[in-house]
């Protein structure tokens, strides 16, 4: 069986990080701001956030899988079962490569549920640059998790028929 993918436009994808954005990360900060109010949004944040390191890793595996591409795509394979092997480590590192993405979906989207609430009840100088600051952030979030979308299909491994 044939599955016939097209690949999505520019406006398509960005639509639909979006919509992921508010799936992963806003829905989930109105409930929890709806249910355990300011201070269990600021602490349900907190507890989605991982620490540095584990970005750094999640980064590297990106790269380690675009190096995988590159290799895949235009070393060449005299036999199958080379063919095979770059084959299976193309998929597998098509897998662990882009688990950022869901990372940065929800940030995109739970980020303007922190900053809104800021500014409610914190109308400082000091707070409205928090809030701009995480709102950019989650704009920069959103366009890195359309930018890995794009990369992931891109990067497809595919069955090359003769």
């Amino acid at each position: 069986m044939h599955i016939n993918q097209k690949r999505k436009t520019t406006s398509h994808l960005l639509f639909d990080e979006i919509i992921c954005a508010i799936v992963f990360g806003s829905i989930p900060c109105l409930l929890v701001l709806q249910f355990s109010g300011v201070e269990g949004l600021v602490s349900f944040f907190e507890g989605i956030t991982p620490p540095d390191y584990l970005i750094y890793y999640f980064l590297l595996l990106t790269i380690l899988h675009s190096v995988v591409w590159a290799i895949s795509k235009y070393s060449l394979s005299l036999s199958d079962s080379s063919r095979t092997f770059k084959y299976r480590l193309h998929a597998l590192s098509y897998q662990v490569g882009f688990n950022l993405v869901g990372f940065y979906r929800a940030i995109a989207g739970s980020l303007p549920f922190i900053a809104i609430p800021i500014l409610i009840y914190d109308s400082t100088g000091n707070s409205i640059l928090k809030a701009i600051f995480m709102l950019l952030f989650s704009i920069a979030s959103l366009l890195v998790a359309y930018w890995l979308t794009y990369w992931q299909q891109k990067t497809a491994p595919r069955i090359k028929e003769f």
